[in-house]
């Protein structure tokens, strides 16, 4: 047998493990936290550090650059560029004394506009010239870095424009060694794309672990300084951190310990007195002691409970002495219970009755006793399902007993007939198995029934004839009552409607409950609640409904009646009306606004009458302040001239002849000037073919009249230009460039004459006029293209864009084979443009993506797309791309993004392809970056059929006009 552990042995073994596993627990998270928090301290002061250097570096960097900008800027360096004489005198004791005072300075040069050394003052290095030409030579200063030397070129400018460059040489090693300090528990290196330039410790780093923070010098994309440091020098501060909590950890068990062992020898010593004394109320069996250890709550509570166990067993002999009494008490409450009570045996013979049997059978009690229980009622041992189906009251069978009571006959003495409730239940009594039947006469219940129901069907009738929803509903929003209405409302048959919320069948009946919490609240009607009701899977309605306030006989709120009568059809018809006429108002002030702001003046002449009612739109036209006028005050007005033809319009649309009356005329005005009018009107009312009223607009036209003049002039003189600049262009192409056909020719034949006895210089400077003559009539060729753009245009008519693509590429195929390019082209639409220049467009185009590509093969594609009312056609490749920032420059004259010697041409291809594309009234743009080729969008206008929109305006308020009065 195991030996058993003391209280003290078990708190010790349980308490101690869980709390120490607790406590170092505890250490560790705070150790780890204090160990993230010196580390997040550290890499944040290496990460400053970095950044400071970093900082400083550049501004040392930027400070020796300003230094070669200021000394590029001499006097004597810029005079030098006029007087070349000065090399060899001032400018050579200039270079040879320069000392600059850092110690990492090496040498200056003076360099030429080809990046050849002219002058220096040391060793120089040879430097790119094609780097050199592309930054110093436009302007900008040169920056290198490598692992031996920094060179610094600055332009010299003489005139706005660099002519010459002075390069300055430092050590790198002694620049850094100097800037960037070092020892053995820290180092710095500065990165140029991924190679170490510089590293500011040569010795054996050790074993030890490094932690390193990098950061990028603002303004050197590239160039990144790195600062390290070892671990152990920057985690020192939490070296001891471990031993400390060991000590705390240690301290913090031994004091469990103690204090565990302290707390269990006081509560051991009062459980053994307790044990003590209930051992002595065992042995000297007194349930009267009571056992009292009260030194502690708990303890006491200990001592309670016992001290409650010993009273409940002392009082167990008691409740034998009650239980007799019990039962005298049970026989006396069921011989004066309201209802029956009948008790049988096995067989149904009856064995036990109360008062209340008697009075209900009018049979005594003796008389019942040992008679059948069918006696009394007859059906009583029939199953309630099966009526041929009786009770089994055989012994060795379990007894049934019916869900709750069910109704039955009984007879009366005398052959009476009494309805029951009755209900019936197996039991056992001390003799044996029998049943206990439970009686209660509902005569006078089911006849009050029987009457309610007949009111109900008199009162359901009533509420059926009522062509509005009828509700009857509780306090508590239950539907107790619904006429036929209302079951057609909601789509179900009352019974199974009633008994429901209606929040079963309405959306909104938190609305509508709210209305009849207010009527049980006030105890007051409320009539003609217009409100919407909605039901599931059925239309919303409009209803006004009345809620009455239905109290009992007591006086007490039983609930509501609410009486729904569908006005859907009404608010319907209100809806329209109303409208119809806010339509008719806003058509009326849209029409009246209309007229003020256009300036339309409007006239309703009476035909029979001869009299003019006029706006103040058409007075002011006239510089009079009229409402009326008569037909011959009018024709007064017009001008003698254009009187026959206004008077024939009129009467053409007044006999018929024309639908509509419209003319144009010359009217009067009151400082005698005469206005140009546009005048058109429409007969309104007619009897008997004859016609009554006609209503119109006038429209003064006078500056339409005046532009239309000017217009006329400006196409005069744009005719005279564009014959000037044909003209030009004849000069051009015949007087200009016949001397450079003859200059072409002449050194063509002079090169073939000569052929080897020309020197090596003389063929050269042949090749470079040659080469300009080709370039000057290539430039008045293109220039004519560009001046013939609208003054020997083509008509626009519909063209094929695929056709005028292939001819292009025909232009182009000698390009395209020599570059082996790609051109691709898909089904494009067509346009309006001139034939000849949509070629010339894609021409200009594609041979612009051909020669300005990468090192890869050219590959173009060119495609069209409908967009909204216009053609979207594109060009794209996968040239060398274009900035952003030239994107708009481009497309002017003569504007150029490369050399001559880089990329040939004139600048004017994109000049042209705008031009041409504007003749089309269209917009062309482009898409590019640097190295991702670039797109050319080309957008034109669909065409559509157009109609001049002042007939169009007029038009349209001549037919509100009629709208208005036809209403």
């Amino acid at each position: 047998m195991a030996k058993t552990r003391t209280l003290q042995q078990t708190l010790l073994l349980r308490v101690v493990p869980l709390t120490l596993v607790a406590l170092i627990a505890i250490v560790w998270v705070t150790r780890y936290s204090i160990r993230r928090t010196v580390a997040q301290e550290v890499s944040n002061r290496m990460q400053q550090n970095a950044t400071i250097t970093a900082i400083a570096l550049a501004d040392r960097l930027n400070l020796l650059r300003g230094t070669a900008k200021t000394l590029a800027a001499n006097d004597l360096l810029i005079n030098s560029i006029v007087d070349k004489s000065q090399r060899e005198g001032q400018l050579v004791v200039f270079l040879r004394s320069l000392q600059l005072p850092s110690p990492a300075f090496r040498h200056v040069t003076m360099l030429d506009y080809r990046g050849r050394a002219v002058m220096t003052n040391g060793n120089a290095n040879p430097l790119p010239v094609e780097r050199f030409i592309e930054t110093v030579m436009s302007g900008q200063d040169y920056f290198e870095i490598d692992e031996d030397s920094i060179l610094i070129v600055a332009p010299v400018q003489y005139g706005g424009s660099p002519e010459a460059a002075l390069a300055i040489e430092y050590d790198t090693t002694v620049f850094l060694d100097d800037f960037l300090t070092t020892d053995f528990d820290h180092e710095a290196q500065l990165f140029d794309e991924g190679q170490r330039l510089y590293r500011s410790s040569e010795f054996n780093l050790g074993d030890d672990r490094w932690i390193w923070a990098s950061r990028a010098l603002p303004g050197y994309p590239g160039l990144q300084i790195r600062q390290s440091e070892r671990q152990s020098v920057a985690f020192g501060s939490i070296k001891n951190l471990d031993l400390f909590f060991l000590g705390v950890l240690a301290a913090c068990a031994a004091s469990l310990i103690l204090a565990v062992s302290l707390v269990t020898r006081g509560s051991t010593r009062q459980l053994s007195l307790l044990a003590e004394q209930i051992q002595e109320i065992q042995e000297d069996n007194d349930l009267s002691r009571l056992v009292d250890v009260n030194e502690t709550s708990e303890f006491q509570s200990l001592s309670d409970s016992f001290n409650r166990l010993i009273d409940s067993l002392s009082q167990t002999t008691v409740s034998r002495d009650l239980l007799q009494s019990s039962e005298n008490r049970l026989r006396a409450v069921v011989d004066h219970a309201p209802g029956g009570i009948i008790g049988t045996d096995h067989s149904g013979t009856i064995t036990l009755v109360n008062d209340a049997t008697e009075n209900i059978f009018g049979y005594d009690r003796s008389e019942l006793i040992g008679r059948p229980i069918t006696m009394l009622i007859p059906d009583a041992l029939s199953n309630p399902d099966d009526t041929n189906d009786t009770v089994d009251l055989h012994p060795q069978f379990s007894f049934r007993s019916w869900d709750g009571v069910r109704p039955a006959a009984g007879r009366r003495r005398g052959g009476e007939a009494v309805f029951l409730e009755f209900g019936l239940s197996p039991v056992e009594w001390s003799d044996g198995s029998g049943l206990l039947a439970t009686v209660v006469d509902v005569t006078k219940r089911r006849q009050q029934q029987q009457e309610n129901e007949r009111l109900r069907r008199e009162t359901q009738l009533i509420l059926d004839s009522i062509p509005a929803t009828v509700l009857f509903k509780d306090r508590h929003n239950r539907i107790l009552r619904v006429n036929r209405a209302g079951a057609e409302m909601v789509g179900l048959p009352p019974e199974q409607i009633e008994g429901h919320s209606t929040g079963d069948f309405f959306a909104d009946y938190h609305a509508y409950y709210k209305d009849d919490l207010e009527v049980m609240r006030s105890g007051k009607p409320r009539l003609g609640i217009i409100e919407r009701v909605s039901i599931e899977n059925k239309d919303t309605r409009w209803a006004s409904t009345d809620k009455i306030p239905i109290f009992d006989a007591e006086g007490e709120l039983a609930g509501i009646i609410a009486v729904i009568n569908d006005i859907t059809e009404l608010k319907n018809a209100q809806a329209e009306l109303e409208e119809a006429t806010r339509v008719a108002k806003e058509s009326e002030e849209r029409l009246r606004l209309t007229v003020r702001s256009a300036s339309i003046g409007m006239w309703d002449w009476d035909v029979g009458t001869s009299n003019v009612r006029i706006n103040r739109e058409l007075s002011m036209q006239l510089g009079e302040e009229l409402a009326y006028e008569n037909f011959e005050g009018w024709q007064r007005r017009v001008h003698p001239a254009d009187l026959p033809e206004v008077e024939k319009a009129i009467g053409d649309c007044l006999e018929g002849r024309a639908t509509d009356y419209e003319s144009t005329f010359r009217m009067r005005h009151r400082d005698g000037s005469y206005r140009w009018i546009l005048s058109r009107g429409k007969l309104a009312e007619r009897n008997d073919d004859r016609p009554l009223r006609m209503i119109g607009v006038h429209i003064d036209i006078t500056d339409r009249k005046i532009n239309e003049v000017a217009l006329q002039r400006a196409n005069l003189e744009l005719k005279r230009s564009n014959d000037e600049l044909a003209q030009f262009a004849y000069v051009a192409s015949h007087d200009l460039q016949e001397p450079l056909r003859k200059i072409t020719s002449f050194c063509e034949l002079l090169d073939e004459e000569c052929e080897g006895q020309l020197n090596e210089d003389a063929q050269r400077f042949m090749k470079y006029i040659v080469d300009g003559a080709h370039r000057m009539r290539t430039l008045i060729q293109d220039l004519l293209s560009f001046s013939r753009i609208e003054s020997q245009g083509k008509p626009l008519v519909d063209v094929d864009a695929n056709d005028a693509a292939r001819r292009a590429l025909e232009n182009l195929s000698h390009a395209i084979q020599e570059s082996n390019a790609q051109v691709e082209i898909d089904d494009l639409p067509v346009v309006r443009a001139d034939p000849t220049q949509l070629a010339q467009l894609f021409q200009n185009l594609i041979g612009n993506a051909i020669k300005y590509r990468s090192e890869a093969a050219p590959r173009v594609h060119v495609c069209g797309e409908s967009r909204h009312d216009k053609w979207v056609l594109s060009v794209s490749d996968n040239g060398i791309g274009i900035d952003p920032k030239y994107h708009k420059q481009i497309f002017g004259v003569f504007k150029r993004l490369h050399s001559m010697d880089t990329y040939k041409g004139t600048g004017i291809g994109l000049a042209i392809c705008r031009r041409i594309v504007d003749r089309l009234d269209g917009e062309i743009r482009i898409e590019s970056e640097p190295s991702k080729g670039s797109t050319f969008y080309v957008e034109i206008p669909r065409p559509v059929e157009t109609q001049d929109k002042a007939d169009a305006m007029i038009q349209m308020r001549l037919n509100e006009i009629e709208t208005t009065a036809d209403a």
